[in-house]
């Protein structure tokens, strides 16, 4: 199990295999290696004495007591063949046992014991919370895109070819060459002294050697080459053989290394593999600029490996490191692709490091078909396509590094398993991997970002916020901490932490700043606006996004930028400025179809989806959505997925299909729910509950609209905790509280104003009118429909112009003043003709039933009644049920239809006390007061009398004058 490789110094690393010395059992890549007793045994001897001839007799005293009756010679030789065998090892090519003839044998291969740094229970929390890498609500998705380019970089930092567990140090102006303690070495790239730019892959493929090499020792740890090449992006500098003072300074401040490796090489020749090639290097301190050693090595470009293994035998000589092992040699040459593949491999490398996808899947393709059997070039291939959205084939090429695996080294077998199981989402898989690498090497930051990476892929941010926490143990360069600050702002973002995020990413801009990383400067800008809109704070959100858009331009970063870009998009349309909001939402979209990115396109196409719905073109919105969606289950984004339920709900609930969008608002409160995605979640409980209002299932409504606003405050949703007050002050005015509704949407009013957000503006305006208007306060409710339908004008927010229109023209109609009535009804005609639309339709029939009606043409006015009653069957709000009732029952007493309009009703009579819906039960009965008063009968002056009484008292003054009008028109 997986606790077992956390265990003390009795575990022991030989070459790819863990033994446990205590139980004899060995490992390879975290899976148990079936070996029989008594070749388990010799293993154990063998490495009690490693390096040294262990002879025949000792074996035998060790295995067998003296009065054993046995073949000796014949058992120990079966016995070391199976051993061999389980190794993969063979007697003519040992590299773990070598048989010195006449003499014993001899274990060639070196062992370390494997330290633990914490129990897994220390290490890691139980607690399930969840979210990968982060994002908004669904006026614009944020994908946590900046954090994803982050992590690839990450993926291609492990495909360095031998890291190795020591203590990370930070900068030091005077290091000493014969500490004992790990010290930190950059290795900056060969400048190429001839015109043959073809030969440029040489600088990329002898680092990465030298790095391999020299990162065997627990001596040395190289910084990773993505990292350099990160730091050349930030710092504008290119390979070269010497720098200004000024220039080490920054690297030294980037890097957190206290020595740099630079240098040049001239190769001689056609391109040919037997040409020759010189390469100088120059040791540099990086405090102080000072030489440290100068070494030269010249070869031919296929013994290149031969050149690093010189060079870096000298090298370490003059640090005072250990020399590599010919068993060490040998690991790390196996581990590279063969020399026909070299060239594509490390040119493809480079080409992930500077962001383009496209050509390291071009050239790495090549590579792969050039090394089938290269693990390693396999796995970057993976890496390529998943930085592009291929996930399938990202998938493919793990695969096929993990079957590859068994000619890495352990380390990198860890590598390539963690990132195999990452591409099959198997997410706790891929963490034992990097939590056993974490315990290989404690101090490296790489190993520990991805673990936390994965962890919160796997629903468990507690753990990655401790896998973090662990991190800060050990000291760490400023660029360290700010990395381990973005990740943490990253982790809290997932969670829906708004403020917490907000403060580590602004601690992360500081490090970043102070580590001359403009990079990371860059992301943690950007996460500083994600967490300021979540804030309301859309002011400092869209000055923060501007920053990073300026930043990641100037380093061409396409990720980021557009990551940054769609971030902007969901500020802009929270001011209202729908028109902004979708022109950098395209320019993402370009970016993200230009890179192929899958997840980002998905992002992309939910942001445009939002600025069609925002248009009122809900079904070309719905198509959007949709297809988002699945671009979400195809990379198995949990997040995505629930946001884009989310708005797959909105859309349908702005057709008023409110059961079908109450369906998938539910299922995005469960998934977010599950995945504990608290910012999600809070945006669900506030659609549910404007469904549920819609539906007029208003105490429910109540309820979810109230859990909604709680949540909302925890997680600092400012946004979502006043649309969640809305419809709370809509669900109190149907129930009849009208005070307090009308308390309720005011504050909603201000804290909108306060946010700068005219389309939450309008709406709280729209419903303040709407409970004025049922209060009697006629004048102050037309005012407010004023002020909403400007505002909703003014942030192009054309659901919202619709129904202010619609509601103003009721108010008109119920006060004999059609005027607005038919400018309004023209208005949704032309609408409907280009963006159709089940409410407007609705809301069409509706307007010209009643202007009909008003006309005294019944039977114009029960024909377009039937109509609206037939629409109406096909959505789901009850306050345009209620009203196609009204008409259909006006229409048909007109025309003496007594049985069929007493039928609609009552049936509107129950409706409405199903609903406990107060306001929509007074207007039934003031429709059963009509029909009575047309009918003739007796009872409706009474009627109208005691629905006078009741409206007035529960302070429904609108319906309490209508009632009262109709009955002085009775008595006169």
């Amino acid at each position: 199990m997986m606790a077992e490789h956390w265990i003390r110094e009795r575990l022991v690393q030989l070459g790819p295999f863990v033994v446990d010395t205590a139980t004899g059992e060995v490992r390879k890549h975290g899976e148990l290696i079936r070996i029989t007793e008594q070749p388990t045994r010799i293993l154990l001897v063998l490495m009690e004495k490693p390096g040294e001839i262990v002879s025949r007799d000792d074996i035998r005293a060790k295995l067998w007591p003296n009065n054993t009756n046995v073949e000796f010679d014949h058992s120990i030789h079966a016995a070391i063949n199976k051993l061999r065998h389980a190794l993969g090892d063979s007697p003519e090519q040992p590299r773990f046992i070598e048989t010195v003839p006449r003499r014993g044998y001899r274990l060639i291969a070196s062992i370390t014991p494997v330290i633990a740094s914490e129990s897994p229970e220390q290490f890691t929390s139980t607690t399930k919370i969840s979210r990968p890498p982060a994002w908004q609500n669904r006026t614009g998705i944020l994908i946590g895109g900046a954090l994803l380019a982050m992590f690839i970089l990450l993926a291609a930092v492990m495909l360095q070819f031998k890291p190795k567990s020591g203590s990370q140090a930070g900068s030091a102006s005077q290091p000493s060459l014969t500490a004992s303690v790990p010290r930190r070495i950059a290795i900056l790239g060969f400048r190429n002294l001839s015109d043959r730019k073809e030969s440029d892959w040489l600088s990329t493929a002898f680092s990465e050697m030298l790095a391999s090499e020299l990162g065997t020792s627990a001596d040395l740890q190289p910084v990773s080459g993505t990292d350099v090449a990160q730091m050349e992006r930030e710092l504008s500098i290119s390979d070269a053989d010497s720098y200004t003072e000024q220039t080490l300074h920054k690297i030294q401040q980037n890097l957190g290394t206290e020595l740099l490796l630079v240098g040049s090489f001239l190769p001689i020749g056609r391109g040919n593999p037997q040409d020759r090639i010189r390469f100088d290097v120059r040791l540099l301190n990086a405090g102080t600029g000072q030489t440290v050693a100068t070494i030269s090595e010249t070869g031919t470009v296929s013994d290149l490996f031969d050149l690093v293994s010189d060079a870096g035998l000298r090298l370490r000589v003059q640090l005072g490191a250990t020399p590599l092992s010919s068993s060490e040699q040998a690991e790390i040459r196996r581990s590279m692709p063969v020399s026909g593949a070299q060239l594509l491999y490390f040119s493809g490398l480079e080409k992930i490091r500077n962001f383009d996808y496209k050509g390291a899947r071009e050239t790495l393709t090549k590579a792969v078909a050039s090394d089938a059997k290269s693990s390693l070039a396999h796995e970057a291939l993976s890496i390529a396509y998943s930085a592009s959205g291929y996930e399938s084939l990202a998938a493919k090429e793990a695969a096929l590094a993990f079957e590859l695996a068994h000619g890495l080294t352990y380390e990198q077998g860890l590598q390539v398993e963690g990132r195999y199981y990452e591409t099959k989402h198997a997410w706790s898989r891929a963490a034992e991997a990097y939590q056993r690498l974490c315990s290989l090497s404690p101090h490296t930051i790489d190993f520990s970002l991805r673990l936390a990476h994965v962890q919160v892929l796997d629903g468990k941010p507690n753990n990655a916020m401790a896998t973090l926490q662990h991190l800060r143990a050990y000291p760490r360069a400023a660029k360290d901490q700010a990395q381990i600050d973005l990740a943490e702002a990253s982790v809290y973002q997932e969670s829906g932490d708004s403020k917490k995020e907000l403060a580590a990413a602004k601690e992360a801009a500081r490090l970043g700043e102070q580590a001359h990383a403009p990079l990371v400067v860059a992301r943690a800008l950007r996460m500083q606006g994600v967490a300021s809109e979540y804030l309301g704070d859309n002011t400092h959100a869209l000055e923060n996004e501007h920053q990073a858009e300026s930043i990641f331009k100037a380093l061409q970063d396409p990720g980021g930028l557009m990551d940054t870009l769609i971030d902007e998009g969901d500020v802009l349309s929270d001011l209202g400025d729908m028109t902004a909001a979708e022109s950098v939402w395209q320019r993402s979209a370009e970016i993200a179809r230009n890179t192929q990115s899958k997840i980002n396109e998905a992002v992309a196409t939910n942001n445009l989806g939002n600025a069609l719905l925002g248009r009122g073109e809900s079904e070309q919105a719905l198509r959007m959505y949709r297809r988002s969606y699945e671009l979400f289950v195809e990379t198995d984004y949990k997040t995505g997925r629930a946001i884009s339920l989310l708005t797959i709900g909105d859309a349908l609930q702005s057709e008023g299909r409110l059961q079908e969008a109450r369906k998938y608002h539910e299922q995005s409160l469960q998934l977010s729910t599950r995945i504990a995605n608290q910012e999600v979640r809070t945006e669900a409980l506030e659609a549910l509950a404007g469904d549920l209002a819609d539906l007029g299932y208003s105490d429910q409504a109540k309820r979810i609209a109230q859990q909604a606003i709680n949540a909302a405050q925890v997680t600092g949703d400012k946004p979502t905790e006043n649309t969640a007050l809305l419809h709370l002050g809509q669900i109190l005015a149907a129930q009849g509280s009208l005070a307090e509704a009308q308390s309720t949407l005011q504050k909603a009013a201000e804290n909108a104003t306060a946010l700068g957000n005219k389309s939450l503006q309008a709406a709280s305006h729209r419903w303040l009118a709407e409970t004025l208007a049922l209060q009697g306060d006629t004048a102050k409710a037309r005012a407010n429909y004023q002020q909403a339908l400007a505002l909703a004008q003014s942030s192009k927010s054309s659901i919202e112009e619709r129904e202010t229109r619609y509601d103003l023209a009721q108010l008109g109609l119920d006060d004999n003043q059609p005027a607005d009535a038919r400018e309004t009804l023209q208005q949704l005609q032309t609408q409907l003709k280009s963006i159709p639309n089940i409410s407007a339709e609705l809301e069409c029939l509706i307007l010209q039933a009643k202007l009909e009606l008003l006309n005294k043409q019944n039977s114009g006015a029960l024909s377009t009644a039937l109509r609206a009653q037939s629409v109406a069957e096909h959505q789901d709000r009850l306050d345009l049920k209620m009203s196609a009732a009204e008409v259909l029952a006006k229409a048909a007493a007109g025309l003496r239809r007594w049985t069929q309009a007493d039928e609609v009703v009552a049936s509107a009579l129950r409706r409405a006390s199903q609903s406990a819906c107060m306001s929509c039960e007074l207007k039934a009965k003031f429709l059963q007061c009509e029909v009575k008063a047309t009918e003739g009968t007796s009872d409706s002056s009474r009627c109208f009398a005691n629905l006078e009484n009741t409206a007035r008292s529960r302070g429904f003054g609108r319906i309490a004058n209508l009632a009262a009008s109709r009955l002085r028109t009775l008595q006169s």
